[in-house]
């Protein structure tokens, strides 16, 4: 946020705080007329007998007596005294109000001076380099920065320092099973190095995990984790030691300080000959020194929450579920109308009993949090049980591990009924196909199991292609559908019918907890609230796709056909080729001709004779 929008910012805060003083202080005269919630002052630019200038709770102002393009002149404080001492300029505006208010402009932040800079070169697996910077600064941060070698101050699209391990391109020469240490950053690599061991080191910080295809290229060593003290570091290498799938041995170093690293282990006089104590499988909890021991089912219950459910059949305790659908098919408007049975104890959407009255925990992503409120308010869910993170402007990140500790440790302090993530894309600062997102929705359903809460998951659904051969919702057009189709227990997904502008069909496509699934709704957006009922019918296949269908069906029912002949056939019969692209997708297959190398047909796929 920049000087400018604090200062703004504060201005604002102070006039909601007492709208009638700040407007006072600004020119508007009289004491007001209080009026439900407003207060009715005389116009401030024109005489008039009966007020008609009403000030608002929220410090907004309307004039009923003048209009402005058909409606009536409306607005804040900084529009005020631009109407009413003719300041032209937003700037001359906002010193105007900050004057009258006695609110000054924030001082400028002194920029942190670099003390010490440090850079590396860092090998990309196709074979490029980038310059990676590290920045000391007086304040005692740090900052790194990528460079192109004489280029941009950015890695290119497509290039992510999850996919780079600094050194490796060392390793080429490597024998098989030769003792490789992997440690966090480029500074513990160069002094692992410069000791005489073989090491490489993560270059995408410790909130994040490298890709693994990089990491597999260190299977075939003897690999020895050397974490950064302290709970970050050692999460990032464990995430590390989840990729590899493999026994790999760490170096415990007892009563570091947080983030003493193998740079500050040989720079104050430590030898490898010393380090070998510190080396060896990554510790266990005490209870299991003596190595596992299985625990049966009949125990395990006494571990773990008894099944429950949020929403009976639709959404179960300790797990997490998708609600997928389109941009603006109204998932907000969906979770929240299940948040009013969470809250209020209304019945559930399907017509069920509804709950003892709970809390709910909303992750807000998208910057909505105005709008998403009115929203509930206008559906009489009482806000005060909605609650959000300590700074409820911004996003929290599950996969960052800061992040993820403040959400887990507001998650068992509060124990929600239910926690919303609007939306899911929002949340995970990844790419959603990658295969980490099943290790951050693993450490969301544990959380989520310890604490019996249930949690939804807002997702989108990709762009359709003309390949799809559906009208309704369908999970393999879930954006990330593969990691998050197989973590989730349940997916909601709603849909838009084709015929039916003003009813969304609501579809458990998945449920892992219930002996059936259960039977859809629908539900209609009137006056700010949702209604909910029979669900419309499917959308039956296009008559243009199931023509060309009954057509290819016909003219290949007697063997295999070139694809020019059945391209002609198809442009005199009208069809188009976008269409029998589609048709053809479900109804053929392409198999070469015995005996040729070079030539293939098309034959009806089996069973569509």
């Amino acid at each position: 946020m920049t000087r400018h929008d604090a200062h703004k910012r504060s201005i604002k805060e102070a006039v909601a705080a007492d709208p009638p003083t700040a407007y006072q202080r600004c020119g508007l005269s009289g004491d007001g007329k209080r009026s439900n919630n407003h207060l009715k002052f005389p116009s401030p630019w024109r005489s008039e007998r009966t007020p008609s200038f009403a000030l608002y709770d929220d410090g907004h102002w309307c004039d009923y007596g003048e209009s402005e393009n058909g409606k009536h002149l409306t607005g804040d404080i900084f529009r005020f005294v631009a109407r009413l001492h003719g300041l032209t300029t937003f700037p001359e505006q906002l010193q105007y109000v900050a004057d009258c208010l006695a609110i000054a402009e924030p001082s400028k932040p002194s920029k942190p001076k670099v003390v010490k800079r440090a850079k590396w070169e860092v090998g990309h697996p196709d074979g490029r380099t980038f310059l990676h910077h590290r920045h000391d600064l007086d304040d005692g941060t740090k900052d790194y920065r990528w460079q192109q070698p004489a280029g941009p101050w950015k890695l290119p699209d497509g290039v992510d320092p999850k996919q780079m391990l600094y050194g490796l391109d060392e390793l080429a020469d490597a024998p098989d099973g030769e003792r490789v240490f992997v440690c966090e950053g480029e500074k513990a690599t160069d002094a692992c190095r410069r000791a005489g061991l073989r090491a490489v080191g993560t270059v995408c910080g410790c909130g994040s995990t490298p890709h693994a295809e990089v990491l597999l290229q260190l299977a075939r060593f003897d690999l020895v984790l050397w974490p950064d003290a302290g709970p970050k570091g050692e999460g990032h290498m464990g995430a590390i030691g989840a990729v590899l799938q493999r026994p790999v041995s760490w170096v415990t170093l007892p009563d570091a300080a947080a983030e003493y690293d193998a740079a500050d282990w040989f720079g104050e006089g430590g030898t490898i000959e010393d380090l070998e104590a510190f080396i060896g499988p990554r510790p266990r909890a005490r209870a299991e020194a003596q190595g596992p021991t299985p625990t049966t089912w009949t125990e395990s219950e006494t571990k773990a929450a008894a099944l429950s459910w949020c929403w009976p059949e639709w959404l179960p305790n300790g797990s997490a579920g998708v609600i997928a659908g389109n941009s603006g098919v109204g998932k907000t408007w969906f979770v929240l109308a299940v948040c009013g049975s969470v809250i209020e104890g209304w019945a559930w959407p399907d017509g069920s009993p509804g709950p003892e009255p709970g809390l709910v925990l909303w992750l807000e992503g998208e910057a909505r949090l105005r709008t998403n409120t009115a929203r509930a308010r206008s559906m009489g869910i009482n806000t005060d049980h909605i609650l959000g993170m300590t700074d409820p402007w911004r996003a929290y990140y599950l996969d960052h591990d800061d992040d993820f500790a403040m959400v887990e440790e507001m998650v068992r302090h509060i124990r929600p009924r239910m926690v919303v993530v609007d939306s899911w894309n929002r949340c995970y600062s990844g790419r959603e196909n990658d295969a980490e997102v099943r290790l951050t929705l693993d450490r969301v359903t544990r959380l989520a199991d310890e604490t019996d809460s249930c949690w939804a998951l807002l997702q989108q659904v990709r762009k359709p292609t003309i390949l799809d051969d559906t009208e309704n919702f369908d999970m393999h057009t879930i954006r990330g559908s593969t990691a998050l189709i197989n973590a989730a227990t349940s997916v909601i997904g709603i849909d838009m019918v084709k015929g039916h502008a003003e009813t969304r069909r609501v579809t458990c496509a998945k449920h892992t907890m219930a002996a059936t699934a259960p039977e859809c709704l629908g539900f209609e957006l009137i006056d700010g609230k949702v209604k909910f009922g029979a669900p419309p019918e499917p959308a039956e296949r296009a008559p243009k796709r199931s023509a060309a269908q009954d057509f290819l069906r016909e003219f290949l029912r007697n063997g295999e056909r070139l694809p020019d002949e059945v391209k002609a056939a198809t442009k005199a019969r009208g069809i188009t080729e976008k269409t029998l692209k589609c048709a053809r997708q479900a109804t053929c297959d392409t198999v070469r001709l015995p005996g040729v190398e070079t030539t293939w047909a098309w034959r009806l796929k089996a069973g569509q004779n």
